[in-house]
């Protein structure tokens, strides 16, 4: 990974299988694009692939049946 001015900032995603995950982290993957980040995807879901090519309405309307709640963490070096 490049090493930015801003450093980088790590999100996981964890929550029970078929739960929303893939298409959560796919609207994220775009939606910080759009916003200039420079994105990194790892995937370990096979899903993920169909899910990128999946339009964003479909994987809105995925969400709106789940409950998302983040927690900010901090690392130290």
């Amino acid at each position: 990974m490049e090493q930015r001015a801003g450093g980088h900032i790590t999100i996981q995603v964890s929550a029970p299988e078929h739960s929303g995950k893939t298409s959560l982290m796919v609207l994220l993957y775009h939606h910080l694009r759009d916003l200039g980040a420079n994105v990194i995807l790892q995937k370990a879901d096979p899903q993920i692939e169909k899910k990128l090519e999946l339009g964003e309405d479909a994987l809105r309307e995925r969400l709106k049946s789940i409950d998302v709640v983040i927690t900010e963490m901090q690392t130290y070096r």
